[in-house]
This record gives C-alpha cells, structure tokens and sequence, in this order.
C-alpha cells in the first residue's frame, strides 16, 4: 500500500500553476435543466465534470492536458517538495492564493459572515501547510512521507481591475434553494454571482443547495466560467451557521482539494492497480492506493484491492 499523503506532497504545491485559460465555453455557459441528477452525495465534484464532459466532450482534452502536466512535473521532481524543510518565512517560496467569496442568501440566516469565511481560511492554511493539529492520527506507516504543501490562502484586497476590495460579496437571490446538478449560482443572470478572474482568484460561492449535497469543485482544465468551489452554507468554517459533524473547515479542504487537481482516491474503484497504469488510471496517483469505494469515518485498517506495485 502506498501512501496518500505524497498526493498533497507533489500535486497541491503545483497546480495551481497549471490553471490556465482552457476558453471553450462561452461565459454563459450553463448545465441544462435536463441533465440528470445524481445519487446522493456529499460532494457532487466528479458528478459535475462528467456532466460537463457530456454536454462539451473536446473538454476531455483540456482536462487531461492539465493532468499530463501534473504527471510531468511530478516524474521531473520526485522529490522535490517532500524534502524541502518546513518554513514559514517564505523559504522555499510559498504559494499565496487570494480568495473571494460570494456569498448567495435568500433567508438572514443564510447570510453568513464575514468572520465566518475567515475561519474557513484558517482551517485551509492549516491543512495546507501540515500545521493542524490532527497530523497526531496519520498512521505511522505514512508519517515519515507527511509533507507540508507549502500552499497559504488570504482574503482578496484587491479586485482583478486593481480597485480596493475586502474580498466578500453578500448579494441576495431569489433562488430559494439550488438544485443540484447546477451552476446557477456562478451566474448572475441564473440568481448567482459572477466569477472573478479564474487566473487571479479562488472563487468560492456559499449557498443553499438540496439533497444533501456539501459541496462541489472545479478540476483544473475545466471551463473557466465554471471555476472555483461551492460549499454549502452550513458546512463551511467553524462557528455561525457551521452545524456538526461538518463544523470544522474540512468540507472547504475537501473541495480545494480537488480545485487544485486532487481526485477521489476511489475514482474508479480499483483500477490503476499496476506501476504501468497507477498514472492513468484511477485517481492518477501512484502514490495513493487504489480504493474500491468510498469510506466514513475514517476507518485506518481498510484495503479494499490489491494493487501490485
């Protein structure tokens, strides 16, 4: 079994980079009101891109032409970051992504505040620099690989135009709840907010959604229109409107995760089960083992398939 914290190690401290405008959307692109909607699932990440993939299939390759990046710089620099020292002065350099929120209410409550999203980056700068307190329940098996990511988020100051901003949008919409699969709330003809620029920014859309749904990412490649993470109103940060078991930031974790290019370690159950195809098949991570299906609550002796490598 390989270990799921080399993921972190390598991809996270650079696909940001790799966000470049893939433009074959319009910018008013929407999902349609007839695709279909999924099962029921905490986060709607994969569902969304295989929609996306549907309705526009040359997306395919602007997906993948991110992904071979992530595979090249990660063969050329195997060890990179896993051995860079811990710092926080900036040595080696770190990676700083200003965050905007747009935050859609249609009730007070849903409203949250500006506090609120600061807790959330908070937890981000903690999970994304190995400083939460928790690194205490890494196996040992996976200790020694544990690396810190190097990756910091601040609110913006500043709009992509170069005027003065505090980074938080409350704007109220007439859409009761979102029903998922959407995009509705990245859109302000659809009751939404538009994006800021992708390339500058972290766009991230707190809302009202159904079934059940915590939140949803983009992957790098996808339609830059749609770029960013929607979480769920009362599942970001801690405190305010954060309920339990989702009340600690890891649901806005999650999501970043795969903003930056991380997949589901049980995307495609067990495949990528040899050194030949770890890499392409899968979660494209032979760092990571392949997993048969999802697992809760954290369970640390479960290994669902049988890779060879």
């Amino acid at each position: 079994m390989k270990s799921n914290s080399l993921k972190l190690i390598f991809t996270l401290s650079l696909v940001y980079f790799l966000l470049s405008a893939f433009s074959v959307f319009s910018q008013t692109a929407q999902l349609p009101s007839t695709a279909t909607k999924p099962a029921v699932v905490p986060c709607l990440s994969d569902e969304m891109k295989q929609i996306e993939l549907s309705q526009k299939p040359s997306m395919q390759a602007s997906f993948d032409a991110a992904e071979s990046q992530i595979q090249a710089w990660v063969n050329n620099h195997p060890h990179a970051v896993k051995s860079a020292p811990k710092t926080n002065n900036g040595q080696p350099p770190l990676i700083v992504i200003p965050v905007v929120f747009h935050i859609l209410y249609h009730t007070a409550a849903q409203n949250i505040s500006n506090a609120q999203c600061m807790t959330q980056i908070a937890r981000w700068n903690l999970d994304y620099r190995k400083d939460n307190a928790d690194t205490g329940s890494v196996r040992a098996l996976f200790k020694p690989i544990a690396g810190d990511p190097q990756i910091e988020f601040c609110i913006a100051q500043r709009t992509a135009n170069n005027q003065t901003s505090n980074g938080f949008i409350h704007k109220y919409t007439d859409t009761v709840t979102f029903h998922n699969p959407t995009v509705n709330m990245k859109f302000s003809a659809t009751g939404g907010d538009d994006a800021w620029n992708k390339d500058m920014f972290l766009n991230v859309w707190v809302v009202n959604m159904d079934g059940g749904v915590l939140g949803f990412a983009t992957f790098p490649g996808g339609t830059p229109a749609f770029d960013g993470v929607v979480i769920q109103y009362d599942a970001l940060g801690q405190g305010g409107t954060a309920a339990a078991p989702y009340d600690i930031g890891r649901t806005g974790t999650h999501e970043v995760g795969h903003w930056l290019g991380l997949y589901h370690p049980f995307q495609g159950g067990c495949t990528g089960m040899s050194a030949t195809t770890c890499a392409t098949q899968g979660d494209n991570c032979c760092d990571t083992p392949p997993v048969a299906s999802a697992n809760f609550n954290c369970p640390n002796i479960v290994n669902s398939c049988a890779e060879t490598y």
